[in-house]
């Protein structure tokens, strides 16, 4: 999990990144799909758990 953890806080990093990516509508994006991405593998893995 701390795996996961490291490559989604450097892929939020780079979604931040002004340089990379002028538009800041286009950033912000990028960050909610990385966010929604890492929910839905966390609520597979709470539903696979039986929690």
């Amino acid at each position: 999990m701390a795996n996961r953890e490291v490559t989604l806080k450097t892929k939020l990093r780079a979604a931040q990144d002004l340089e990379a990516d002028p538009n800041e509508g286009s950033r912000l994006q990028q960050q909610i799909d990385l966010l929604t991405k890492e929910l839905v593998y966390l609520l597979k893995k709470v539903r696979e758990a039986g929690i």
